[in-house]
């Protein structure tokens, strides 16, 4: 994919500032729905419209024709788009797998297989297939984060930089004003230095995977030369995660400049087309490319979402038991909605609350929105002592229904509905 930009546009006049090629902090990557569903092998066919977005150094579309390649952990995406007025749009579809593929990964977890610890004491009981809010809310139930695809985008473009001379170049500021870079004295400005694209599948950020060959300069196949850590010590479950070898060197390059010290991550200077002559030759910057590169997660909702009841502060309200609205004041019981992956249902899914004989305060319908939040959904039903209904027993239902919608145009409707008993005793 790597091509010549030796003869890249870079148009500068009184009215024309532009480059044509896209830079890192204008290249963008955004989905129609975060959380279409396909999260069930029977969900084969759920879609979702994803856009990128590019724009060059001067915040000028990318020239016509920029090509952008997309790679996804799950489900299958549209392979390239060329821009068009700096944006193209592909499909993300899911089908395939949903699971890692190797054992050495990790273990994907479910309600069915991870014990629910909602506030760092214990495990307070072994699901029942039932949303769990985990401690401190963290993302919930370990690292590999089943129901969530990574789709990468990513491009031949420049690295992102901040312009003190304001001559539309990446040079330096020159202090003695002698137009000639002096080491001693100038400040070469500052950029955002970026290694090798990658594909974040377990989200923590780095690139992961210790069977892949790094290029460091550190001696050590998988320790940056600042001494961090690229293979283990992170996050678990990137041992799946795809890079783009931009350099066709068969290894993943990270942090390789040979500088302990300087808080770069990638080869340490500036790339990009806007690299000056004067710099270039001090081998300073270089006018290759790099990919540009932009993310986004959607969530894959099993098409099924479960209920579950608990006490105010997160603790198991038991299967069968009363909510006696009088006890100690206003009364705070948390409904609860997810899916078999704790993630937040499908887009539109709605929940509906229907108390019969209690007072309670509250909205009584809820719709999930469009997100890729990490979570479940929480919803607190407060109850309160009722004289009109003194000593009657009640019923609070709640129902939560998803329609997830296929490419073919059909729909499936999936209902889950739980209830308790509350009971005004005064």
């Amino acid at each position: 994919m790597q091509a010549d930009f030796s003869t890249a546009l870079f148009e500068r006049s009184a009215s024309v500032i532009s480059t044509g090629l896209p830079d890192q902090n204008s290249f963008s990557l955004s989905a129609e729905i975060l959380n279409p569903g396909g999260g069930n092998v029977l969900d084969d066919g759920v879609v979702s419209t994803l856009t990128i977005r590019a724009a060059d150094a001067f915040n000028n579309p990318a020239l016509d024709g920029t090509s952008v390649i997309f790679n996804a952990e799950y489900g299958d995406v549209t392979p390239s788009c060329t821009t068009v007025d700096g944006a193209c749009s592909v499909i993300w579809t899911s089908s395939g797998t949903r699971a890692v593929d190797f054992a050495s990964t990790g273990t994907m977890r479910t309600l069915a297989n991870t014990a629910c610890d909602h506030d760092g004491g214990g495990a307070d009981h072994f699901d029942e297939d039932l949303p769990c809010p985990t401690y401190n809310f963290n993302f919930p139930l370990g690292q590999i984060y089943s129901g969530r695809t990574t789709i990468l985008a990513y491009a031949d473009g420049d690295e992102s930089f901040d312009d003190l001379s304001g001559n539309g170049l990446y040079d330096y500021v020159d202090v003695n004003l002698n137009n000639s870079y002096d080491a001693d004295t100038d400040t070469l400005e500052p950029f955002v230095d970026l290694p090798e694209a990658f594909r974040d599948d377990n989200e923590d950020g780095v690139f992961g995977k210790d069977g892949a060959a790094f290029e460091n300069n550190s001696g050590l196949p998988c320790t940056a030369d600042d001494g961090t850590d690229q293979c283990t010590g992170w996050l678990d479950s990137g041992q799946e995660e795809f890079f783009f070898d931009i350099n066709e060197n068969g290894r993943y390059d990270g942090d390789d400049d040979g500088n302990s010290n300087n808080g770069m991550v990638g080869n340490g200077i500036f790339n990009g087309v806007l690299c000056a002559e004067e710099l270039e030759l001090l081998t300073l910057c270089t006018r290759l490319p790099i990919s540009v590169r932009s993310e986004v997660v959607l969530i894959m909702s099993d098409n099924t979402p479960v209920v579950d009841f608990r006490n105010g502060d997160y603790s198991l309200l038991a299967s069968g038991a009363v909510v006696d609205v009088d006890v100690g004041g206003p009364t705070l019981i948390r409904a609860l909605i997810g899916d078999i992956n704790n993630n937040l249902p499908v887009v539109g899914t709605t929940i509906e609350i229907a108390v019969d004989n209690c007072d309670f305060s509250g909205a009584v319908s809820y719709s999930i929105g469009n997100t890729n939040e990490a979570g479940i959904f929480d919803i607190p039903i407060t109850f309160a002592e009722d004289d009109s209904v003194d000593g009657d027993v009640g019923t609070v239902i709640v129902t939560a229904t998803t329609i997830t919608s296929f490419s073919s145009g059909a729909t499936k409707s999936f209902i889950q509905t739980d209830s308790f008993t509350c009971v005004d005793a005064d």
